[in-house]
């Protein structure tokens, strides 16, 4: 299909429910370095619940005889839940779908959806070409803040060649606009 190798696609639908608990440090915070946000929490707690999609099938190796199993495509919504907290209980939605119809072609997007204020704060989209010894990808983000000043927008390109097992050469370009 499109020329795609398929064999065996099956489809896939996995649920998944998770409980995170932080613990409050029981050291007094201003003897602990806080590199940032993440060093400087309360007690958290929070379930995670995500809905995972997939379409899979097998791809002939390099050598043609034992099959790998790809994902053509997985779509992954998830959403976290605060109890403990009065009012907007829920985060934002995150969505992430990746595409991979070739070995050497892959596309991504992901965004975060605020329930809320109705709205996407972030959006990302990105393309990767890989042949042999080299990568070249693209790719865009954009974040809406809660103003407009807030707002940002930039794109990135990436080229790396291989030259050893050890050894690679790259190109990384990020060109970045606040106030779109």
């Amino acid at each position: 299909y499109f020329g795609t190798e398929i064999n065996r696609l099956r489809h896939l639908i996995v649920p998944t429910v998770s409980y995170t608990y932080k613990r409050k440090p029981n050291v007094v915070a201003s003897r602990l370095y806080s590199f940032d946000s993440i060093d400087s929490y309360d007690d958290e707690k929070y379930y995670t619940f995500t809905l995972e999609n997939k379409l899979q099938t097998k791809w002939y190796t390099e050598d043609g005889h034992i099959k790998e199993e790809i994902d053509l495509i997985s779509f992954r919504n998830s959403v976290k839940l605060y109890p403990q907290i009065e009012g907007n209980q829920f985060s934002n939605i995150t969505s992430s779908l990746k595409i991979q119809p070739k070995r050497w072609l892959e596309f991504d997007f992901g965004s975060s959806y605020n329930p809320y204020s109705k709205d996407f704060e972030i959006f990302n989209t990105g393309t990767k070409l890989t042949k042999d010894k080299w990568s070249l990808a693209f790719s865009s983000r954009y974040t809406k803040g809660t103003s407009t000043q807030d707002e940002f927008a930039e794109g990135i390109v990436d080229a790396t060649y291989t030259l050893t097992p050890k050894w690679k050469i790259g190109v990384f370009e990020k060109i970045g606009r606040a106030h779109v």
